[in-house]
């Protein structure tokens, strides 16, 4: 009988958008929302009756929406980090770091909009008979957000557009890398401004960094079998966001709102030795960001050490992407 330990999650880079291609990679996942999204017409004939005939109402257009959560692994992530920009793999893809069996990946978000990556993810949502393979193609990822906290894991959420949701297709056979880490919170730094705040007296309790990627998703049209084009993007500004929680240690991050000032934050996990000093490894680096409004504003609740809430903005620094995301790992391809 199936439960949820049963749960897998297959991905393949498609060779256009919605064409379904059998899944090779597999990364393990404490979630799966993703759902089909049918849109329906109803006939309302005025004949003295309130209801509306079973047969006057029909399925026009479908797609399939939903989050898929993880921990950040130390292996396997690039695929999914590949989709958040427009960079190709060349650019992006992992560097042989000297001699060593580590690579690096190195993400550049918010310079150009993905078009034309797309993702085939096969979803194994096991009922109490067994499995059952549930195939979402044409997948995009439309927000990713990252996340950690005291005595946690790093961990990753994505938002996925998808074009169809198949379920004829055989379930590919699941095969994990191995072993695989996790980013435990102890092993992160943080640099505000360029100052290395781990280091000094400052606490962090916890991040939330949430990128937005604003695409124009639902473009149906008449006589296109009820299925989307392939999304657009960017239809919109992006503005990421970066939240801290963190105690009021002193009067610096209230004075960056008071100045708006733009500033660099860089945080980062770094786990296990590869091989000659190179670690795995990720960073988040937040080229321009303003702490805005009451963003920065200690909050007296009670006879506990003060708290601050700190939330800033990502704006554009013209010169750098608005976040850069670098990956180091024994992944040598996607």
């Amino acid at each position: 009988m199936g439960t949820g330990l049963d749960a897998s999650l297959g991905m393949a880079l498609e060779a256009g958008y919605g064409t379904y291609k059998a899944p090779s990679d597999f990364i393990e996942v404490e979630q799966i929302g993703l759902k089909r999204k049918p849109n329906y017409t109803n006939s309302r004939p005025l004949r003295r009756r309130p209801g509306i005939p079973g047969r006057r109402s029909r399925e026009t257009s479908r797609m399939a929406e939903g989050p898929i959560a993880i921990e950040v692994p130390n292996k396997g992530l690039g695929l999914l980090l590949y989709l958040l920009h427009g960079a190709n793999e060349a650019t992006a893809g992992p560097k042989k770091q000297g001699e060593t069996a580590a690579y690096r990946q190195k993400h550049p978000i918010g310079v150009t909009a993905p078009k034309g990556k797309s993702l085939t993810i096969q979803a194994n949502k096991p009922s109490v008979e067994g499995d059952n393979p549930f195939t979402y193609v044409g997948s995009k990822i439309t927000q990713a957000t990252f996340s950690c906290g005291t005595n946690e894991q790093l961990k990753a959420s994505f938002d996925i557009n998808a074009k169809d949701a198949l379920t004829d297709k055989p379930l590919a056979p699941t095969s994990y890398p191995d072993p695989i880490d996790s980013y435990v919170f102890d092993e992160a730094f943080v640099e505000i401004d360029g100052v290395d705040v781990t280091a000094t007296g400052l606490i962090i309790a916890s991040f939330n960094l949430a990128i937005p990627l604003p695409m124009k998703t639902g473009r149906m049209g008449l006589g296109r079998g009820g299925t989307q084009a392939e999304p657009i993007g960017f239809n919109d500004t992006m503005k990421p966001t970066l939240g801290l929680d963190l105690e009021f240690t002193d009067m610096d991050l209230y004075n960056h709102v008071i100045n708006e000032d733009e500033i660099p934050v860089v945080i980062g996990f770094k786990g296990e030795e590869i091989a000659g000093g190179f670690h795995d490894e990720i960073v988040f680096d937040v080229a321009a960001g303003k702490f805005v409004g009451d963003a920065a504003d200690p909050d007296v609740s009670g006879p506990d050490v003060v708290g601050q809430s700190a939330s800033l903005e990502v704006f554009d620094s013209i010169t750098d992407p608005l976040v850069t995301i670098e990956y180091q790992s024994v992944d040598a391809t996607f």
